[in-house]
């Protein structure tokens, strides 16, 4: 019984790193952070129902609760669109994204919806 916990946990922790090591989290900010440092208004925190992850040249992301609809785009270092898709969160909560064609270097997810605009940044080797 021992060596079966005890196996059950190694098992779980090297699966659980063997993930870390693959997977890049892609932070989103708002896109509206700038102005508002300036302007004299007092910054409010706001809750992100969303994540998002970067692997194996696939973009994931993870609402944590129904947006509605939502605009994706992809951006390069210079501001051209890659890839412009709407999803719809009411349906499902989890989307991925191929982005294998895409060059190397910086690039931007771009995600709004309602009046919330969120920007990511990762890299593609």
């Amino acid at each position: 019984m021992k060596k079966t916990i005890i196996f059950t946990v190694s098992l779980f922790f090297s699966l659980f790193f063997i993930q870390l090591s693959f997977a890049e989290d892609v932070p989103l900010k708002s896109s509206h952070v700038s102005g508002a440092l300036n302007s004299g208004f007092t910054r409010t925190r706001v809750y992100i129902p969303l994540t998002a992850s970067f692997e194996s040249a696939e973009l994931g992301l993870f609402f944590e609760s129904n947006v509605g609809m939502c605009n994706v785009s992809i951006e390069d270092e210079n501001g051209n669109v890659q890839m412009s898709e709407i999803i719809d969160t009411d349906n499902e909560s989890e989307f991925w994204f191929d982005l294998s064609s895409l060059s190397s270097g910086l690039h931007y997810v771009k995600i709004s919806y309602g009046s919330l605009n969120l920007v990511g940044e990762f890299y593609v080797e």
